[in-house]
């Protein structure tokens, strides 16, 4: 049976907007089914060097891939995209976040899930809420309404 699974996504170079839905026809090319998508929001960068705003949005699909093939999928999605990875928390052209892969709880070198920062980040919980403010963190036991309520990020973010 194919798992519930959350992505966050986001673009903070070139036409923003536009790389978020080829990021969406990315998976869907890759046999995910999309269930929900949240609106779009502008947020600002955070925890890293200046630069451009970034849309963001989350995603929830269904897809038959493992939890492995799926990270493996998106950051092969972001490099045909035009993501070059530098360094950490650069400006880009496509981000796409693995934040949940069902309820499983995994910590490899290379995937931890849940998503380790994104009851941190208003950017990631803001989007988020609005397709599934039930969803509940398998480790901490809240939904996302909770960890949003409780979220001290101050970031600006705006619905587009």
């Amino acid at each position: 049976m194919p798992a519930d699974i959350f992505i966050g996504i986001g673009s903070n170079l070139g036409d923003r907007s536009t790389n978020l839905l080829r990021g969406v026809e990315m998976l869907r090319s890759g046999g995910a089914e999309v269930t929900s998508i949240s609106g779009l929001y502008e947020t600002e960068p955070r925890e890293c060097m200046p630069q451009p705003n970034f849309i963001n949005a989350v995603i929830r699909l269904s897809w038959d891939k493992s939890s492995t093939d799926c990270l493996q999928f998106l950051l092969d999605a972001e490099a045909s995209a035009g993501r070059v990875r530098h360094f950490q928390a650069e400006p880009r052209v496509l981000d796409m976040d693995l934040l949940f892969y069902g309820s499983l709880i995994i910590k490899t070198g290379k995937l931890v899930l849940p998503h380790p920062r994104l009851h941190l980040r208003r950017f990631v919980l803001v989007p988020f809420c609005e397709i599934a403010p039930n969803f509940r963190h398998p480790i901490f036991g809240k939904t996302i309404a909770e960890l949003l309520d409780g979220c001290t990020d101050t970031g600006r973010i705006k619905r587009v």
